[in-house]
Order: structure tokens, then sequence, then C-alpha cells
């Protein structure tokens, strides 16, 4: 029997919280939407689970974060956790990115989100800050029958 859950996945500025913004490129990329970043700054980022689930660890562009539970009762998990942009420069015009979060859970084995990112310099802050406002991104996920897989059934942009 496949179990699913939503897992709610945003991301802020910091420090301060600041929103971020993403554009819809079409089919132009493998992706549809793209996430504006700055290069060389701090980001939070949180993940809700409804049912609750239990985040081990979570792997960001290649890099284990430091991820602590936020809070959990019968109907939902969050966790939150902060990366950096020190290694990413500034995306070429025409280009994107493409950033694995891998996501593993106790009982259910990998999550593996895919986001698009176009970075920007630190300073350009008239590019990274116009488009639509990025609240968040909502993944409806299936267990597999193969312990150790989580599937994407639907991702929403809110």
């Amino acid at each position: 029997m496949k179990h699913s859950f939503k897992v709610l996945l945003s991301m802020k500025k910091e420090p301060g919280g600041q929103p971020l913004f993403y554009k819809t490129d079409g089919q132009r990329f493998k992706r549809e939407k793209t996430i504006k970043l700055n290069s060389k700054c701090q980001y939070r980022m949180d993940l809700s689970f409804t049912p609750p689930r239990g985040v081990e660890s979570v792997n960001f562009n290649g890099g284990l974060l430091e991820v602590r539970e936020v809070t959990r009762d019968s109907t939902a998990s969050a966790y939150s956790s902060f990366f950096h942009t020190q290694d990413f420069d500034p995306t070429k015009k025409g280009q994107r990115r493409e950033v694995c979060v891998l996501i593993t859970l106790k009982d259910a084995g990998d999550l593996r989100l895919t986001i698009q990112l176009k970075c920007y310099d630190k300073d350009n802050v008239q590019h990274s800050e116009w488009g639509s406002n990025f609240h968040c991104i909502e993944y409806l996920c299936e267990e597999l029958a193969d312990p150790s897989a989580v599937e994407v059934v639907k991702e929403t942009f809110r």
C-alpha cells in the first residue's frame, strides 16, 4: 500500500527573512520555473511534512546541511536549515542551474527534489528581486514499494 504525503519547501534570504522571487521560463529550460538567488548570501530553507515525517538528513547541492526540527504534532512536522551561496557564481544569461535537494526520511528512504535557480551577483537586487513572489513549492509525494525511495507525483509553486 502506497502512503502519500505533502512537502512544502520554502526559502528566505537571511538575515531578516527577505522574500525570494521566481520567474516562469516556459519550455526554454528543463524546468518551467526558476527561483532567483544572489551569490555569496545566506538563505534559510524550511521543510514541512503533512502528515508528519522524520528527517535524518538534508543535502543541498552536494553539501550536508545542519537541520533542526522546529515543530511536530499529530498532523505535521517542520524543519529548518541554512545554506550559503558562496560557491555559486552568477549564472550566465540564458542559462540556469539545477540544484538537488536530497532529503533522507526516517522509515521512508530518499526524497530527491530538483529546483532550478538563477544566481545573480550579490549586489544585483534589481534582477533578483523582480518577478513573482516565491512562497513555497508544494510537492505531493508517494512512498514507493521499495522502502528506500519516495516519488514526487506533483510539484506546485505557490
